[in-house]
């Protein structure tokens, strides 16, 4: 995991965008995942990770019902994780 953090939803907003779209133009959208926390979230981190993600992350747990509900549930899923002002914090 690499945790970037940010002052502004702008800021936030605009260092995604431009991580997606190099993730596109380099067709690497199921090798990591792009999350952005945030005070508007509306997702779970869970909902925000690409199932193929997910999905080697219960292999590599060992655990078929792995969840991610915390930050550290990310530590070993490869993943940009942008904070934005406070962010939402464990579920």
């Amino acid at each position: 995991m690499i945790l970037l953090r940010t002052l502004s939803n702008a800021a936030a907003e605009l260092i995604s965008g431009a991580l997606r779209q190099a993730q596109i133009q380099l067709n690497l959208e199921d090798r990591f995942a792009v999350l952005v926390d945030n005070q508007q979230r509306t997702r779970t981190l869970q909902e925000a990770v690409p199932a193929t993600l997910l999905d080697q992350a219960k292999i590599w747990s060992g655990k078929t019902d792995f969840q991610i509900k915390l930050y550290s549930d990310l530590a070993d899923i490869p993943c940009v994780l942008i904070l934005c002002e406070k962010g939402n914090g464990p579920m």
